[in-house]
Protein backbone atom coordinates (compact mmCIF):
# COMPACT_ATOMS: atom_id res chain seq x y z
CA UNK A 1 0.00 0.00 0.00
CA UNK A 2 0.89 3.64 -0.22
CA UNK A 3 2.95 5.20 2.53
CA UNK A 4 0.79 6.61 5.37
CA UNK A 5 1.48 10.29 4.61
CA UNK A 6 0.43 9.91 0.96
CA UNK A 7 -2.63 7.90 1.88
CA UNK A 8 -3.79 10.48 4.47
CA UNK A 9 -3.32 13.25 1.93
CA UNK A 10 -5.39 11.43 -0.64
CA UNK A 11 -8.14 10.69 1.85
CA UNK A 12 -8.28 14.45 2.43
CA UNK A 13 -8.51 14.93 -1.35
CA UNK A 14 -11.37 12.41 -1.38
CA UNK A 15 -13.30 14.43 1.20
CA UNK A 16 -12.74 17.57 -0.85
CA UNK A 17 -13.94 15.81 -3.96
CA UNK A 18 -17.09 14.61 -2.22
CA UNK A 19 -17.71 18.10 -0.91
CA UNK A 20 -17.71 19.51 -4.43
CA UNK A 21 -19.11 16.47 -6.18
CA UNK A 22 -22.51 17.98 -6.76
CA UNK A 23 -21.16 20.91 -8.77
CA UNK A 24 -20.95 19.50 -12.26
CA UNK A 25 -20.24 21.91 -15.10
CA UNK A 26 -22.33 21.44 -18.24
CA UNK A 27 -19.11 21.80 -20.24
CA UNK A 28 -17.86 18.48 -18.81
CA UNK A 29 -20.20 15.74 -20.08
CA UNK A 30 -19.58 12.35 -18.52
CA UNK A 31 -19.91 8.97 -20.19
CA UNK A 32 -22.56 6.56 -19.03
CA UNK A 33 -21.15 4.30 -16.28
CA UNK A 34 -20.27 0.89 -17.67
CA UNK A 35 -19.68 2.14 -21.22
CA UNK A 36 -16.31 1.72 -22.94
CA UNK A 37 -15.02 4.95 -21.42
CA UNK A 38 -11.52 5.59 -20.10
CA UNK A 39 -9.88 8.40 -18.18
CA UNK A 40 -6.37 8.92 -19.55
CA UNK A 41 -3.80 10.83 -17.47
CA UNK A 42 -0.34 12.05 -18.50
CA UNK A 43 1.93 14.75 -17.11
CA UNK A 44 1.97 16.75 -20.38
CA UNK A 45 0.12 16.80 -23.69
CA UNK A 46 2.00 15.70 -26.86
CA UNK A 47 2.67 19.29 -27.92
CA UNK A 48 5.26 19.35 -25.13
CA UNK A 49 7.42 17.09 -27.27
CA UNK A 50 8.23 14.19 -24.93
CA UNK A 51 8.15 10.56 -25.98
CA UNK A 52 5.74 9.48 -23.22
CA UNK A 53 3.11 11.97 -24.34
CA UNK A 54 3.53 11.04 -28.01
CA UNK A 55 3.11 7.36 -27.16
CA UNK A 56 -0.05 8.21 -25.20
CA UNK A 57 -1.46 10.04 -28.23
CA UNK A 58 -0.67 7.21 -30.67
CA UNK A 59 -2.46 4.71 -28.46
CA UNK A 60 -5.36 7.04 -27.71
CA UNK A 61 -5.98 7.69 -31.42
CA UNK A 62 -6.27 4.00 -32.13
CA UNK A 63 -8.43 3.30 -29.09
CA UNK A 64 -10.77 6.12 -30.12
CA UNK A 65 -11.05 4.66 -33.62
CA UNK A 66 -12.00 1.34 -32.04
CA UNK A 67 -14.89 2.92 -30.15
CA UNK A 68 -13.30 3.66 -26.77
CA UNK A 69 -14.35 7.06 -25.40
CA UNK A 70 -11.39 8.82 -23.76
CA UNK A 71 -11.25 11.77 -21.38
CA UNK A 72 -7.66 13.03 -21.25
CA UNK A 73 -6.40 14.99 -18.24
CA UNK A 74 -2.98 16.62 -18.50
CA UNK A 75 -1.14 19.82 -17.68
CA UNK A 76 -2.36 23.02 -19.32
CA UNK A 77 1.23 23.94 -20.17
CA UNK A 78 0.68 23.06 -23.83
CA UNK A 79 -2.19 22.98 -26.28
CA UNK A 80 -4.15 19.71 -26.13
CA UNK A 81 -4.60 17.60 -29.26
CA UNK A 82 -7.79 17.82 -31.28
CA UNK A 83 -8.75 14.22 -32.01
CA UNK A 84 -12.22 12.84 -32.61
CA UNK A 85 -13.31 10.61 -29.74
CA UNK A 86 -10.90 12.18 -27.24
CA UNK A 87 -12.10 14.89 -24.86
CA UNK A 88 -9.19 16.85 -23.39
CA UNK A 89 -9.44 18.54 -20.00
CA UNK A 90 -6.31 20.60 -19.32
CA UNK A 91 -5.34 21.10 -15.69
CA UNK A 92 -3.74 24.28 -14.41
CA UNK A 93 -0.17 23.41 -13.42
CA UNK A 94 3.01 25.01 -12.12
CA UNK A 95 5.96 23.95 -14.32
CA UNK A 96 8.80 25.72 -12.52
CA UNK A 97 10.82 22.54 -11.90
CA UNK A 98 11.23 21.85 -15.59
CA UNK A 99 11.91 25.46 -16.56
CA UNK A 100 14.51 25.92 -13.84
CA UNK A 101 16.07 22.48 -13.38
CA UNK A 102 14.99 20.42 -16.40
CA UNK A 103 12.91 18.08 -14.21
CA UNK A 104 9.60 17.38 -16.01
CA UNK A 105 7.37 17.26 -12.91
CA UNK A 106 4.44 19.67 -13.18
CA UNK A 107 2.60 20.50 -9.95
CA UNK A 108 -1.14 20.36 -10.51
CA UNK A 109 -3.64 22.75 -9.00
CA UNK A 110 -5.54 20.81 -6.28
CA UNK A 111 -8.77 22.13 -7.77
CA UNK A 112 -8.47 19.32 -10.33
CA UNK A 113 -9.34 16.68 -7.72
CA UNK A 114 -13.15 17.08 -7.87
CA UNK A 115 -13.02 16.95 -11.68
CA UNK A 116 -10.93 13.79 -11.63
CA UNK A 117 -13.19 12.28 -8.98
CA UNK A 118 -16.33 12.75 -11.08
CA UNK A 119 -14.74 11.71 -14.38
CA UNK A 120 -13.19 8.55 -12.93
CA UNK A 121 -16.45 7.70 -11.20
CA UNK A 122 -18.23 7.71 -14.56
CA UNK A 123 -15.53 5.78 -16.43
CA UNK A 124 -14.89 2.08 -16.74
CA UNK A 125 -11.12 2.31 -16.31
CA UNK A 126 -8.19 4.67 -15.75
CA UNK A 127 -4.99 4.61 -17.80
CA UNK A 128 -1.92 6.48 -16.52
CA UNK A 129 1.46 6.78 -18.21
CA UNK A 130 4.18 6.45 -15.54
CA UNK A 131 3.66 6.32 -11.82
CA UNK A 132 5.45 9.25 -10.19
CA UNK A 133 3.82 12.34 -11.64
CA UNK A 134 1.52 14.22 -9.29
CA UNK A 135 -1.63 14.00 -11.42
CA UNK A 136 -1.01 10.35 -12.22
CA UNK A 137 -0.68 9.43 -8.53
CA UNK A 138 -3.88 11.30 -7.67
CA UNK A 139 -5.76 9.62 -10.52
CA UNK A 140 -4.46 6.18 -9.53
CA UNK A 141 -5.55 6.61 -5.93
CA UNK A 142 -8.99 7.89 -6.93
CA UNK A 143 -9.32 4.84 -9.19
CA UNK A 144 -8.62 2.63 -6.20
CA UNK A 145 -11.08 4.49 -3.96
CA UNK A 146 -13.77 4.36 -6.64
CA UNK A 147 -12.95 0.72 -7.44
CA UNK A 148 -12.12 1.33 -11.08
CA UNK A 149 -9.69 -0.75 -13.10
CA UNK A 150 -6.25 0.88 -13.21
CA UNK A 151 -3.85 0.28 -16.10
CA UNK A 152 -0.35 1.72 -15.73
CA UNK A 153 2.16 2.01 -18.56
CA UNK A 154 5.61 2.41 -17.02
CA UNK A 155 8.11 4.07 -19.36
CA UNK A 156 11.06 4.88 -17.11
CA UNK A 157 12.88 3.40 -14.14
CA UNK A 158 15.60 5.35 -12.36
CA UNK A 159 17.01 8.42 -14.11
CA UNK A 160 20.75 8.66 -13.27
CA UNK A 161 20.86 12.41 -12.67
CA UNK A 162 24.30 13.91 -12.11
CA UNK A 163 23.06 15.21 -8.77
CA UNK A 164 23.29 12.57 -6.03
CA UNK A 165 20.42 14.33 -4.26
CA UNK A 166 18.11 13.99 -7.28
CA UNK A 167 19.10 10.37 -7.80
CA UNK A 168 18.40 9.62 -4.15
CA UNK A 169 15.05 11.39 -4.20
CA UNK A 170 13.93 9.50 -7.30
CA UNK A 171 15.05 6.16 -5.91
CA UNK A 172 13.16 6.89 -2.68
CA UNK A 173 10.05 7.95 -4.60
CA UNK A 174 10.17 4.82 -6.75
CA UNK A 175 10.37 2.63 -3.65
CA UNK A 176 7.69 4.41 -1.60
CA UNK A 177 5.26 5.69 -4.25
CA UNK A 178 5.78 4.05 -7.65
CA UNK A 179 6.30 0.47 -6.49
CA UNK A 180 3.21 0.36 -4.19
CA UNK A 181 1.11 1.97 -6.92
CA UNK A 182 2.27 -0.57 -9.50
CA UNK A 183 1.66 -3.51 -7.16
CA UNK A 184 -1.95 -2.45 -6.64
CA UNK A 185 -2.73 -1.76 -10.32
CA UNK A 186 -5.03 -4.07 -12.24
CA UNK A 187 -2.59 -4.19 -15.14
CA UNK A 188 1.03 -3.01 -15.43
CA UNK A 189 2.75 -2.65 -18.78
CA UNK A 190 6.47 -2.06 -19.21
CA UNK A 191 7.67 -0.72 -22.55
CA UNK A 192 11.18 -2.12 -22.18
CA UNK A 193 13.13 -4.93 -20.58
CA UNK A 194 15.39 -2.56 -18.65
CA UNK A 195 12.51 -0.79 -16.89
CA UNK A 196 10.85 -4.08 -15.99
CA UNK A 197 14.10 -5.42 -14.49
CA UNK A 198 14.42 -2.32 -12.34
CA UNK A 199 10.92 -2.61 -10.88
CA UNK A 200 11.18 -6.39 -10.52
CA UNK A 201 13.74 -5.54 -7.85
CA UNK A 202 11.22 -3.35 -6.01
CA UNK A 203 7.94 -5.20 -6.44
CA UNK A 204 6.42 -8.52 -5.50
CA UNK A 205 3.80 -8.79 -8.20
CA UNK A 206 0.32 -9.94 -7.30
CA UNK A 207 -0.47 -9.94 -11.03
CA UNK A 208 2.44 -10.57 -13.44
CA UNK A 209 3.24 -7.43 -15.47
CA UNK A 210 3.31 -7.33 -19.26
CA UNK A 211 6.10 -6.32 -21.62
CA UNK A 212 4.59 -4.47 -24.59
CA UNK A 213 7.00 -2.36 -26.68
CA UNK A 214 5.73 0.83 -28.23
CA UNK A 215 4.67 0.63 -31.84
CA UNK A 216 5.90 2.67 -34.76
CA UNK A 217 3.99 4.10 -37.71
CA UNK A 218 5.65 2.17 -40.53
CA UNK A 219 3.40 3.86 -43.12
CA UNK A 220 4.83 7.24 -42.14
CA UNK A 221 8.37 6.20 -41.20
CA UNK A 222 9.90 4.20 -44.04
CA UNK A 223 13.16 4.39 -46.03
CA UNK A 224 13.11 7.36 -48.38
CA UNK A 225 14.82 5.98 -51.45
CA UNK A 226 17.48 7.97 -53.30
CA UNK A 227 15.21 10.64 -54.77
CA UNK A 228 13.36 11.55 -51.57
CA UNK A 229 16.63 11.54 -49.61
CA UNK A 230 18.16 14.01 -52.09
CA UNK A 231 15.08 16.23 -51.82
CA UNK A 232 15.20 16.15 -47.99
CA UNK A 233 18.89 17.07 -47.95
CA UNK A 234 18.37 19.83 -50.51
CA UNK A 235 15.57 21.36 -48.42
CA UNK A 236 18.03 21.57 -45.51
CA UNK A 237 20.78 22.97 -47.74
CA UNK A 238 23.13 20.08 -47.05
CA UNK A 239 26.03 19.61 -49.43
CA UNK A 240 26.10 16.40 -51.47
CA UNK A 241 28.88 14.68 -49.50
CA UNK A 242 28.33 16.45 -46.17
CA UNK A 243 27.81 14.14 -43.19
CA UNK A 244 24.75 15.02 -41.13
CA UNK A 245 24.00 13.69 -37.65
CA UNK A 246 20.55 14.17 -36.11
CA UNK A 247 19.49 14.33 -32.46
CA UNK A 248 15.79 14.23 -31.56
CA UNK A 249 14.45 14.67 -28.03
CA UNK A 250 13.88 17.03 -25.16
CA UNK A 251 16.80 19.39 -24.54
CA UNK A 252 17.42 18.12 -20.99
CA UNK A 253 20.29 16.58 -19.05
CA UNK A 254 19.29 12.92 -19.32
CA UNK A 255 19.26 13.11 -23.13
CA UNK A 256 23.01 13.76 -23.15
CA UNK A 257 23.00 17.32 -24.50
CA UNK A 258 26.39 18.03 -22.89
CA UNK A 259 27.88 15.20 -24.99
CA UNK A 260 26.13 16.37 -28.14
CA UNK A 261 27.75 19.78 -27.64
CA UNK A 262 31.20 18.20 -27.33
CA UNK A 263 30.63 15.97 -30.36
CA UNK A 264 29.60 18.98 -32.44
CA UNK A 265 32.68 20.94 -31.33
CA UNK A 266 34.97 18.04 -32.20
CA UNK A 267 33.41 17.37 -35.62
CA UNK A 268 33.38 20.81 -37.31
CA UNK A 269 33.04 19.26 -40.79
CA UNK A 270 29.81 17.46 -39.91
CA UNK A 271 26.39 19.10 -39.71
CA UNK A 272 24.35 18.54 -36.53
CA UNK A 273 20.58 18.73 -36.78
CA UNK A 274 18.98 19.05 -33.32
CA UNK A 275 15.21 18.68 -33.10
CA UNK A 276 13.46 19.38 -29.82
CA UNK A 277 12.93 21.94 -27.09
CA UNK A 278 13.64 22.35 -23.41
CA UNK A 279 15.57 24.30 -20.80
CA UNK A 280 18.96 23.69 -22.49
CA UNK A 281 19.36 25.98 -25.52
CA UNK A 282 21.86 24.66 -28.12
CA UNK A 283 21.77 28.03 -29.90
CA UNK A 284 23.85 29.34 -27.00
CA UNK A 285 26.70 27.05 -28.00
CA UNK A 286 27.25 29.39 -30.98
CA UNK A 287 28.44 26.58 -33.23
CA UNK A 288 28.14 27.14 -36.98
CA UNK A 289 27.66 23.42 -37.70
CA UNK A 290 24.63 23.11 -35.37
CA UNK A 291 21.08 23.83 -36.51
CA UNK A 292 18.18 23.74 -34.07
CA UNK A 293 14.67 22.77 -35.14
CA UNK A 294 11.68 23.22 -32.86
CA UNK A 295 8.12 21.94 -33.28
CA UNK A 296 9.10 19.20 -35.71
CA UNK A 297 6.39 16.53 -35.82
CA UNK A 298 5.62 13.53 -38.00
CA UNK A 299 6.28 14.49 -41.68
CA UNK A 300 8.59 17.38 -40.81
CA UNK A 301 10.51 15.17 -38.37
CA UNK A 302 10.70 12.40 -40.93
CA UNK A 303 12.42 14.85 -43.30
CA UNK A 304 15.28 15.25 -40.82
CA UNK A 305 15.62 11.47 -40.46
CA UNK A 306 15.67 11.05 -44.23
CA UNK A 307 18.35 13.73 -44.65
CA UNK A 308 20.71 12.49 -41.90
CA UNK A 309 23.40 9.82 -41.97
CA UNK A 310 22.77 8.65 -38.39
CA UNK A 311 20.69 9.36 -35.30
CA UNK A 312 22.91 10.07 -32.28
CA UNK A 313 21.25 9.70 -28.87
CA UNK A 314 23.56 9.52 -25.80
CA UNK A 315 20.63 9.39 -23.38
CA UNK A 316 20.34 7.64 -20.02
CA UNK A 317 17.51 6.54 -17.75
CA UNK A 318 15.03 5.77 -20.53
CA UNK A 319 13.20 2.63 -21.51
CA UNK A 320 13.51 2.45 -25.27
CA UNK A 321 13.07 5.89 -26.90
CA UNK A 322 10.34 6.13 -29.51
CA UNK A 323 12.55 8.18 -31.83
CA UNK A 324 14.98 5.25 -32.09
CA UNK A 325 12.13 3.08 -33.33
CA UNK A 326 11.04 5.78 -35.80
CA UNK A 327 14.60 6.19 -37.09
CA UNK A 328 15.00 2.44 -37.59
CA UNK A 329 11.68 2.28 -39.44
CA UNK A 330 12.89 5.15 -41.64
CA UNK A 331 16.04 3.20 -42.48
CA UNK A 332 18.39 5.45 -40.50
CA UNK A 333 21.37 3.97 -38.59
CA UNK A 334 21.38 4.82 -34.88
CA UNK A 335 24.19 5.28 -32.35
CA UNK A 336 22.79 4.97 -28.83
CA UNK A 337 23.96 4.17 -25.30
CA UNK A 338 24.32 0.62 -24.05
CA UNK A 339 21.64 1.63 -21.53
CA UNK A 340 19.20 2.19 -24.40
CA UNK A 341 20.15 -1.10 -26.01
CA UNK A 342 19.32 -2.93 -22.77
CA UNK A 343 15.77 -1.63 -23.07
CA UNK A 344 15.17 -3.77 -26.15
CA UNK A 345 17.99 -6.34 -26.48
CA UNK A 346 16.76 -7.62 -29.84
CA UNK A 347 17.77 -4.27 -31.36
CA UNK A 348 21.44 -5.27 -31.00
CA UNK A 349 20.97 -6.68 -34.50
CA UNK A 350 20.58 -3.23 -36.02
CA UNK A 351 21.90 -0.61 -33.55
CA UNK A 352 25.36 0.76 -32.87
CA UNK A 353 25.87 1.31 -29.15
CA UNK A 354 28.52 2.63 -26.77
CA UNK A 355 28.52 2.83 -22.97
CA UNK A 356 28.89 6.08 -21.12
CA UNK A 357 31.40 6.66 -18.35
CA UNK A 358 35.19 6.85 -18.58
CA UNK A 359 36.45 8.06 -21.97
CA UNK A 360 32.91 8.07 -23.34
CA UNK A 361 33.55 11.11 -25.50
CA UNK A 362 36.58 9.54 -27.21
CA UNK A 363 34.81 6.24 -27.92
CA UNK A 364 31.73 7.95 -29.29
CA UNK A 365 33.84 10.22 -31.50
CA UNK A 366 35.56 7.18 -33.02
CA UNK A 367 32.14 5.76 -33.86
CA UNK A 368 31.06 9.04 -35.43
CA UNK A 369 34.28 9.17 -37.46
CA UNK A 370 33.66 5.66 -38.77
CA UNK A 371 30.19 6.72 -39.93
CA UNK A 372 31.69 9.84 -41.53
CA UNK A 373 34.39 7.95 -43.46
CA UNK A 374 32.14 5.02 -44.40
CA UNK A 375 33.97 2.29 -42.45
CA UNK A 376 31.18 1.65 -39.92
CA UNK A 377 29.33 -1.65 -40.22
CA UNK A 378 25.78 -0.37 -40.72
CA UNK A 379 22.59 -2.25 -41.46
CA UNK A 380 21.00 -1.41 -44.80
CA UNK A 381 17.88 0.81 -44.80
CA UNK A 382 15.69 -2.08 -45.98
CA UNK A 383 17.02 -4.32 -43.18
CA UNK A 384 16.26 -1.64 -40.61
CA UNK A 385 12.73 -1.14 -41.92
CA UNK A 386 12.06 -4.89 -41.97
CA UNK A 387 13.21 -5.12 -38.34
CA UNK A 388 10.74 -2.38 -37.35
CA UNK A 389 7.90 -4.16 -39.17
CA UNK A 390 8.65 -7.43 -37.38
CA UNK A 391 8.87 -6.07 -33.84
CA UNK A 392 6.76 -2.92 -33.41
CA UNK A 393 3.06 -2.60 -34.15
CA UNK A 394 0.87 0.19 -32.82
CA UNK A 395 -2.25 -1.74 -33.73
CA UNK A 396 -1.18 -4.80 -31.77
CA UNK A 397 -0.33 -2.62 -28.77
CA UNK A 398 -3.66 -0.77 -29.02
CA UNK A 399 -5.55 -4.07 -29.22
CA UNK A 400 -3.89 -5.22 -26.00
CA UNK A 401 -4.80 -1.97 -24.20
CA UNK A 402 -8.38 -2.09 -25.48
CA UNK A 403 -8.82 -5.56 -23.99
CA UNK A 404 -7.32 -4.48 -20.64
CA UNK A 405 -9.21 -1.19 -20.40
CA UNK A 406 -12.59 -2.65 -21.28
CA UNK A 407 -12.27 -5.89 -19.32
CA UNK A 408 -14.90 -6.81 -16.78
Amino acid sequence: MLSPCWWRGLQTSRRHALAFGGELSVTEPLATPGSASVVLVTHYYPQHGGGVEIVALELARRLARDGVSLTWFSSATDAPPDVEGIECRPVAAWNFLERRFGIPWPIWNPACVPRLWRAIGAARAVHVHDSLYMGNVIAACIARMRRKRLVVTQHIGLVPYKSAVLRGLMAFANATIAAPLLRRAGCVVFISTAVRKYFDGLCRWSTPPHLIPNGVDTDLYQPPGAERRRAARASLQLRENETAFVFVGRFVEKKGLHLIEQFARRTPNARWLLAGDGPIDPDRWELSNVRVFRDRRRESLRELLWAADALVLPSVGEGFPLVVQEAIAAGLPCLVTSDTLEGFPESAQVLLSEPLGADAEGRWLKRLESIHDGTAQLAKPTELAEFAHRHWSWQEAASFYRRELTAG
